[in-house]
């Protein structure tokens, strides 16, 4: 799985080509650029959502990256956060 050169909202499943909302690319990218990270609801908030959005939006955009991609792209660090998978 890969991005796209020339296309960041683009990434290659196994099965063929996936579109994230932009959005979801920023959240991506977040833990890309920082793959030993663990990052707080509030962190990624603070760095990918809007000020008047609720922590919950950070679950349910986790969720639709899984979806889109693999569910193991994003794995969830209980109590803590949320951190890049092992692919």
């Amino acid at each position: 799985m890969g991005v796209l050169p020339g296309q960041p909202r683009h990434l290659l499943p196994y099965d063929g080509r996936c579109i994230l909302t932009q959005r979801e690319n920023q959240l991506l990218r977040l833990f890309a650029e920082h793959p030993q990270r663990t990052f707080t609801r509030e962190q990624i908030l603070r760095a990918v959502f809007d000020e008047a959005d609720l922590p919950g939006n950070v679950d349910t955009y986790v969720h639709y990256v899984r979806r889109k991609t693999d569910p193991d792209i994003i794995t969830t660090v209980r109590g803590q956060g949320y951190r890049l998978g092992q692919l």
